[in-house]
Protein backbone atom coordinates (compact mmCIF):
# COMPACT_ATOMS: atom_id res chain seq x y z
CA UNK A 1 0.00 0.00 0.00
CA UNK A 2 2.98 2.63 0.55
CA UNK A 3 4.13 1.58 -2.79
CA UNK A 4 0.95 2.53 -3.89
CA UNK A 5 0.39 5.97 -2.00
CA UNK A 6 3.83 7.07 -3.05
CA UNK A 7 3.25 6.48 -6.41
CA UNK A 8 -0.47 8.27 -6.61
CA UNK A 9 1.90 11.36 -4.93
CA UNK A 10 4.52 11.43 -7.29
CA UNK A 11 2.26 10.85 -10.37
CA UNK A 12 4.92 8.02 -11.70
CA UNK A 13 3.18 6.20 -14.13
CA UNK A 14 4.69 2.62 -14.00
CA UNK A 15 4.39 2.86 -10.06
CA UNK A 16 1.19 3.05 -9.74
CA UNK A 17 0.48 0.32 -12.92
CA UNK A 18 2.95 -1.94 -11.08
CA UNK A 19 1.15 -1.12 -7.92
CA UNK A 20 -2.32 -1.62 -8.37
CA UNK A 21 -1.21 -5.23 -10.35
CA UNK A 22 0.34 -5.99 -6.74
CA UNK A 23 -2.50 -5.27 -4.82
CA UNK A 24 -4.85 -6.98 -7.49
CA UNK A 25 -2.75 -9.91 -7.25
CA UNK A 26 -2.31 -9.96 -3.62
CA UNK A 27 -6.35 -9.74 -3.21
CA UNK A 28 -6.90 -12.35 -5.52
CA UNK A 29 -4.86 -14.98 -3.93
CA UNK A 30 -6.59 -14.04 -0.59
CA UNK A 31 -9.96 -14.90 -2.29
CA UNK A 32 -8.64 -17.74 -3.99
CA UNK A 33 -8.08 -19.38 -0.29
CA UNK A 34 -11.65 -17.85 0.50
CA UNK A 35 -13.16 -19.66 -1.87
CA UNK A 36 -11.12 -23.26 -0.95
CA UNK A 37 -12.63 -22.83 2.54
CA UNK A 38 -15.86 -22.74 1.30
CA UNK A 39 -17.83 -26.03 1.48
CA UNK A 40 -21.62 -27.03 0.77
CA UNK A 41 -22.55 -29.44 3.94
CA UNK A 42 -23.63 -32.49 3.16
CA UNK A 43 -26.88 -33.19 2.29
CA UNK A 44 -28.02 -29.57 1.81
CA UNK A 45 -29.27 -29.72 -1.49
CA UNK A 46 -31.43 -32.25 -1.02
CA UNK A 47 -32.87 -30.42 2.01
CA UNK A 48 -33.40 -27.59 -1.39
CA UNK A 49 -35.05 -30.57 -3.06
CA UNK A 50 -37.25 -31.27 -0.52
CA UNK A 51 -38.28 -28.05 0.59
CA UNK A 52 -39.44 -27.31 -3.21
CA UNK A 53 -40.99 -30.08 -3.22
CA UNK A 54 -43.03 -28.71 -0.35
CA UNK A 55 -43.64 -25.77 -1.84
CA UNK A 56 -45.34 -27.57 -4.55
CA UNK A 57 -48.99 -27.94 -5.37
CA UNK A 58 -50.71 -30.71 -7.01
CA UNK A 59 -48.62 -32.42 -9.57
CA UNK A 60 -45.26 -31.29 -10.65
CA UNK A 61 -42.43 -32.09 -13.08
CA UNK A 62 -38.45 -32.75 -12.26
CA UNK A 63 -38.71 -29.39 -14.85
CA UNK A 64 -40.44 -27.76 -11.96
CA UNK A 65 -37.72 -28.86 -9.56
CA UNK A 66 -34.76 -27.45 -11.67
CA UNK A 67 -36.19 -24.24 -11.56
CA UNK A 68 -36.65 -23.93 -8.21
CA UNK A 69 -33.25 -25.71 -7.83
CA UNK A 70 -31.33 -24.39 -10.16
CA UNK A 71 -27.94 -25.46 -8.66
CA UNK A 72 -28.88 -28.78 -8.14
CA UNK A 73 -28.23 -31.62 -11.09
CA UNK A 74 -31.20 -33.23 -12.96
CA UNK A 75 -29.58 -37.09 -11.72
CA UNK A 76 -29.77 -35.74 -8.13
CA UNK A 77 -33.46 -34.32 -8.13
CA UNK A 78 -34.58 -37.44 -9.68
CA UNK A 79 -32.50 -39.89 -6.92
CA UNK A 80 -34.33 -37.99 -4.28
CA UNK A 81 -37.30 -38.40 -6.14
CA UNK A 82 -36.71 -42.19 -6.16
CA UNK A 83 -35.93 -42.18 -2.15
CA UNK A 84 -38.77 -40.54 -1.63
CA UNK A 85 -40.92 -42.66 -3.51
CA UNK A 86 -39.41 -45.79 -1.92
CA UNK A 87 -40.67 -43.84 1.74
CA UNK A 88 -44.09 -43.81 -0.20
CA UNK A 89 -44.03 -39.71 -0.19
CA UNK A 90 -44.40 -39.21 -3.37
CA UNK A 91 -45.86 -41.15 -6.75
CA UNK A 92 -44.75 -40.97 -10.26
CA UNK A 93 -47.48 -40.38 -13.05
CA UNK A 94 -46.43 -41.66 -15.89
CA UNK A 95 -42.56 -42.44 -17.56
CA UNK A 96 -39.82 -40.90 -19.06
CA UNK A 97 -39.10 -37.29 -19.59
CA UNK A 98 -43.05 -36.02 -18.99
CA UNK A 99 -43.71 -37.97 -16.23
CA UNK A 100 -45.25 -36.00 -13.00
CA UNK A 101 -44.99 -36.23 -9.63
CA UNK A 102 -47.33 -36.21 -6.83
CA UNK A 103 -47.23 -35.76 -3.08
CA UNK A 104 -48.96 -38.56 -1.10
Amino acid sequence: MKLWSKALKDGTKELTIHGFLSIFKTAYKEFEGRVGEIQTPKGSKTGLIITALEKQLGKFSVADLQKACPATSTYMIRKVLKNLKKEGKVECLGRGKDAFWKKI
